[in-house]
Order: structure tokens, then C-alpha cells, then sequence
């Protein structure tokens, strides 16, 4: 299940988010930064705390704003029942698209790295996104995260929406076109081009590149599957 960490910690914070506090947790500061990169709504607020983010740092009470943004947001669009519904707002003119139906995925879960047309290489990884935590959505939409650091496992970041061979950046990432490359390759590739791809991933990082956990059995490592996820490719398991 998709759990956004931003989003966690507004929701377990019982209080109005203070400057002071973002002075003194890292977790807390990463939470806003993540929000602001990933917010994708008409706030004009929030739209230039992007802006600024891109020419350089914020200050404690600009992320304190932010996540205060976010722990309203959330209040608001929660429905009245007691299921945990987020409200996705797309863009400013599209938003909720959930009533158009489920959509099915071109492409499996999991994480792949692929070269572009300038020889640059990008690891994109999706994950679909539970309709039943996220308000707004069609069913099987994914995720998409790029990797932005050393951490094959935690340095991720997400960047887009994925309907079936479809796909919507961010507005944050409208302007990265390898970002926008690599999910027009990885939504365009055969299936044996998607697998090379996510066997790239796992020789690069040591992981599985279905589940993301380490593989140790060196008959694991060489084809970059664990022995559950090899099982269920092959439809051995479902």
C-alpha cells in the first residue's frame, strides 16, 4: 500500500505545525520539502513556495506554512465516514478523474533503469496506488518515483500519475524531459525490454527489482528476482 510520508505526519500531528518545530526535525523538514515538490494544486501559496524551492532553500516558517497547507487540506477533503480517504486535487482544471473508471496498467509494479537518447541513465520506479486511501483516483493508477540519490531504496521521489499507457508529471517536474523520456520508454517497451530494464535496477543495487528487498542467493542476484517474485512472473503464484 502506497503510504506518502508527508502525508503520514500531517495526519499523526494533532496540532498546528510551529517554525520552531521544523527547526528541530530533520523528518519534519524533508515531510515539507517532499509536499511542496510533489504538490500538483491551483494554491497560489503553495505554487510559489516551489518556485523559491528551485532557486534555493526555505525557511522554517515557510515549510512550517506548508505542512499546515497539507494537515488542512487533508481535514477538509476527508469524507465524513471513518475511511481514510486523501483528496488529490491533478491540476487546477482536470481534478478528480476517479469517475471515469479503473484503468489497467501497461506496465507491472516494480523499478527499472533505463538509458535515454543522450546516454543518460534513469531509474523510475511505479507502484499502484490503493483507491481506497487516495481520493480522486481511478483504480489501478500508479505512482511514479525517479531515484534521486545513492539509496536505491529510499531515495525516491514522485514525479507522476500513471493511467494505463498514460501518464501526468507534476507540475514541479513539467519542464524534466528525461523524467517525461523515461516513462514514454518504459510505457512503450516490450515486456522482455521491461524485464532488461529491471534487471538493470537489480544489478545495480543488489535488490529485487519487483519488491525492492536484498537479494542474498547468488542464483537471485543473477536474474534480479527473489525466488517469491521469479514464482509469480513466471505465473507460478498469483
Amino acid at each position: 500500500m502506497i503510504q506518502l510520508e508527508y502525508e503520514r505526519v500531517a495526519k499523526e500531528h494533532d496540532t498546528k505545525f510551529e517554525p520552531w518545530e521544523l527547526q528541530a526535525s530533520p523528518e519534519l523538514r524533508q515531510a515539507a520539502y517532499s509536499y511542496i515538490d510533489e504538490y500538483s494544486g491551483s494554491f497560489s501559496f503553495m505554487q510559489s513556495l516551489q518556485a523559491q524551492a528551485e532557486r534555493g532553500g526555505l525557511t522554517s516558517r515557510q515549510l512550517s506554512a506548508a505542512l499546515n497547507v497539507l494537515q488542512g487540506d487533508i481535514k477538509r477533503h476527508r469524507p465524513r465516514a471513518t475511511s481514510d480517504k486523501i483528496h488529490v486535487d491533478f491540476s487546477p482544471t482536470t481534478g478528480s478523474d476517479a469517475a471515469q473508471g479503473p484503468v489497467h496498467p501497461v506496465v507491472a509494479d516494480g523499478t527499472y533503469t533505463m538509458i535515454l537518447s543522450e546516454g543518460l541513465r534513469r531509474t523510475v520506479q511505479l507502484e499502484t496506488v490503493d483507491p481506497l486511501r487516495v481520493w480522486g483516483l481511478r483504480s489501478g493508477t500508479q505512482v511514479a518515483r525517479y531515484l534521486y540519490g545513492p539509496d536505491s531504496t529510499s531515495n525516491f521521489k514522485g514525479f507522476a500519475w500513471v493511467r494505463g499507457g498514460e501518464f501526468t508529471i507534476w507540475r514541479g517536474y513539467a519542464k524534466d524531459g528525461h523524467l517525461r523520456e523515461a516513462l514514454r520508454v518504459l510505457l512503450t517497451t516490450t515486456d522482455e525490454q521491461q524485464a532488461n530494464m529491471g534487471e538493470s535496477y537489480a544489478l545495480a543495487s543488489g535488490r529485487c527489482w519487483k519488491c525492492g528487498k536484498k537479494l542474498t542467493v547468488p542464483a537471485s542476484i543473477y536474474r534480479g528476482l527473489g525466488p517469491i517474485c521469479a514464482k509469480r512472473l513466471s505465473g507460478g503464484e498469483q
